[in-house]
């Protein structure tokens, strides 16, 4: 989960393994990560997310596509 003003966001992530690389994606805000751990994509994915969702807040967009995914 992802902090937001709104409050949290829920997010579907589609894990694949390749070699010796372990990629992550979010389908619902086209965001990925790919690492050699798990903790690192996690890491990476929640890092990138959270600073996608500040510059929608920033922006004023948050609302229009994101809300649904606020709990």
């Amino acid at each position: 989960m992802v902090k937001a003003a709104g409050g949290d966001i829920d997010q579907e992530i589609v894990i694949k393994e390749e070699d010796d690389l372990l990629s992550l994606w979010c389908p619902d805000s086209d965001i990925a990560s790919c690492c050699d751990t798990r903790e690192e994509a996690v890491k990476n994915l929640a890092d990138a997310l959270e600073l996608y969702i500040k510059t929608l807040e920033k922006e004023g967009e948050l609302g229009k596509d994101l809300y649904p995914f606020v709990t």
